[in-house]
């Protein structure tokens, strides 16, 4: 069951468990290597482990099954602004706002650059815009949290994550390896924040 390891290995990736997910992600891709998710999932697993040229490297493989798999444009974004590489990711957020209709993962993408930037007003009007979308589809809180990180926002930040535990945002998952929220790592909040949706050590 390709789908069933693919997922233990996104879950193992989330727990830092990263030869194990190792495993467990290339066990997925032998089995469907043609899946899309799982490809991009190998390209999420070296992203969360913090090796982004690798991530870079496993998502262009997958655009090249689907250029226009949004969520590997937004994986390339993500990467990219974690090497300082910000005109590089701003363009492929941009590729994939165009191709997903504005979904709130790439907004949160983009408004996070724009608010490590300095660009505090686009980051801003990011938000706004998120709040206009949560009226007609659900839009997670922990995005809005990632745009607050992005802005040094810290008590806006934890207000958003901790709503997130609340309504019980699967996005949580990510929690311990994120790297748009290593900011918040060093406040005692995000260590009550762990025990509240049960990943602390």
């Amino acid at each position: 069951y390709p789908t069933a390891r693919h997922w233990y290995a996104l879950y193992l990736t989330a727990m830092g468990r990263r030869a194990e997910a190792m495993t467990e992600i290339k066990r997925a891709l032998d089995l469907d290597p043609l899946s899309l998710p799982i490809n991009l999932g190998v390209g999420l697993h070296h992203h969360m482990m913090r090796d982004y040229e690798r991530a870079v490297e496993e998502y262009r493989k997958t655009l090249e099954m689907d250029s226009n798999f949004y969520m590997a444009h937004l994986g390339i974004g993500m990467a990219y602004e974690q090497l300082s590489r910000f005109e590089d990711a701003i363009a492929e957020y941009e590729k994939a706002i165009r191709i997903s209709g504005r979904s709130p993962f790439v907004l949160a993408g983009i408004g996070h650059a724009s608010a490590v930037l300095g660009h505090t007003e686009k980051a801003r009007k990011i938000l706004d815009e998120l709040e206009q979308q949560s009226h007609w589809r659900y839009v997670s809180a922990y995005l809005v949290a990632v745009i607050h990180a992005g802005l040094d926002d810290k008590d806006a930040a934890f207000r958003w994550l901790q709503q997130a535990c609340e309504t019980r945002a699967e996005e949580l998952l990510w929690l311990r390896v994120e790297p748009m929220l290593d900011s918040l790592r060093d406040d005692p909040r995000f260590a009550d924040l762990l025990r509240c949706v049960r990943l602390a050590d």
